[in-house]
Parts: structure tokens; C-alpha cells; sequence
């Protein structure tokens, strides 16, 4: 708000220009504030890091460089063998700048304390460069621009938020019990699993129906528990046994 308050001139050239970064939708935030056109072509490194890794994640879990929540710039530079500054350090900067803002902490000298923030965000620009030239022999540019293009509808959407059918959302709220209570007789009748009890609109989880079906399938020893000893429906827990077997994927 306080960006779009203030009138900059767009100091860049777009003929004959493209735009590299990572995670472009940040940077395109600002240009909007600011009012200015986004750029034409631009290349994301974010969209290329994802591209050349996303099916090795799903094959790969173990390996530490293609953990599907390792996405950041730091994670990419290790990915491809590029120098950079610790995960730790650049939290402790973007902290530091997150509690002050544009103006230096007690006892630091405005300059100084701004020759450290430019500081930092260099030290990005230049991991940035590094990891660029990198990528560059591994990617088809053409294709890399045109999923570089697709930066640009995700700033927009992040600063205007998805469109919702309001009359519909009110239709799902005001019925949710009884689509809920449909698909857990719909997932009952398909697989048996005695693991939901419908009564009206009320859906409720048995655990001894929980404990019965893992016995069933013989799945007493894989099947994650709570820390009280308990199974657990934990989605984060299940993803690993969600692979391999189908039941578990629709619970």
C-alpha cells in the first residue's frame, strides 16, 4: 500500500530484454504496486528448478537435494552446485529487515544499516546470476520463457486472490453434513473399511473400525500412531503408505 502510494518511474527497457529471477511473482508484486507493466519475457529459475526435479522427488524422497518441501533458491543452488548463503543466515536477514523495515535498530548507524540490507539482497542477485548459467546448458529456452510467462498471472492472482462463486460457496457451507456424510457412505459401500459411522448428517470415526480394517490388511507394523500409542489418520503421516496402496490414498 505504501508502494502504491508513492509514484516511481519505471527505470527498466523491455525491447530486446529479458528478466531473470527466481520466484519472478515476488518481484512482479512490486511492479504492480508501483503501477508499471510486467516485462514481456521473463525466465523464472523457480519454474526450471521444479521442472528438472519434480518426477525425481516423487521417485526419490530420500534424496536430500529433491525433498518436495526443499524449494527455495538456497535449496536450487545446492541442487546444482552453486555457492551460497546458509538457510540460517538469510532467515536471520529477512528477520532483521522483516522487525525494522526501512529504518535502522537502536544503536545502528542508518547507513550501516542499509549497506547490510542492500548487502544481502545482492549476495541473492548474485546466487541468482550464478545459478542462471548454470541452468542454462540443461534448459530449452523457448519452453523456459513460456513457463517463465506464467509468473505473471501468479503476482496477479496473489494480489487479487481466486474468484469464488459466493452463491455456491453458501450452498456447499449450508449442506457440508450431508456431502459429507454421502461420501463417507459412498466410501463405506465401495471398500468396507468400518471406519465412519453416518447417522443423519453426522459423520464420527471409529477407532476400534480403524483398528479392525489395519488388522484386517495385516498393516498392524507400517501403519503410523499417535504419540499416545493410537493410529493415526494424520494425512502428512499416511503419504508414504498412500503410494503404495490404493485404500489408503482414498482415506
Amino acid at each position: 500500500m505504501l508502494l502504491s502510494s508513492i509514484a516511481y518511474d519505471n527505470p527498466f527497457t523491455y525491447d530486446n530484454s529479458i528478466f531473470i529471477g527466481f520466484n519472478l511473482a515476488a518481484e512482479w508484486s512490486v511492479f504492480i504496486a508501483l503501477g508499471w507493466n510486467l516485462p514481456p519475457k521473463c525466465l523464472d529459475l523457480s519454474f526450471e528448478f521444479k521442472q528438472q526435479t519434480n518426477e525425481k522427488m516423487k521417485r526419490d524422497r530420500e534424496t536430500p537435494f529433491v525433498d518436495p518441501y526443499r524449494r527455495k533458491l538456497v535449496h536450487a543452488c545446492d541442487y546444482f552446485g552453486v555457492d551460497h548463503l546458509s538457510l540460517e543466515a538469510k532467515k536471520h536477514e529477512q528477520q532483521n529487515i522483516i522487525q525494522y523495515g526501512s529504518f535502522a535498530p537502536p544503536d545502528v548507524h542508518q547507513a550501516d544499516y542499509e549497506r547490510r540490507v542492500i548487502g544481502y539482497c545482492w549476495q541473492d542477485v548474485e546466487m541468482t546470476e550464478a545459478l542462471f548459467w548454470k541452468v542454462l546448458p540443461t534448459m530449452h529456452t523457448g519452453q523456459a520463457l513460456l513457463r517463465g510467462s506464467y509468473s505473471r498471472p501468479v503476482a496477479w492472482h496473489e494480489r487479487n486472490g481466486l474468484p469464488l462463486n459466493a452463491w455456491l460457496l453458501r450452498k456447499i457451507l449450508f449442506h457440508r453434513g450431508k456431502v459429507r456424510a454421502r461420501l463417507a457412505l459412498k466410501l463405506e459401500a465401495e471398500y468396507n473399511f468400518g471406519i465412519w459411522k453416518v447417522e443423519g448428517d453426522e459423520v464420527t470415526r471409529s477407532a476400534a473400525g480403524l483398528r479392525s480394517f489395519i488388522e484386517r490388511k495385516g498393516w498392524q507394523n507400517i501403519w503410523p500412531r499417535t504419540p499416545g500409542g493410537e493410529y493415526s489418520l494424520a494425512k502428512d503421516k499416511l503419504e508414504d503408505l498412500a503410494d503404495q496402496f490404493e485404500e489408503v490414498k482414498v482415506i
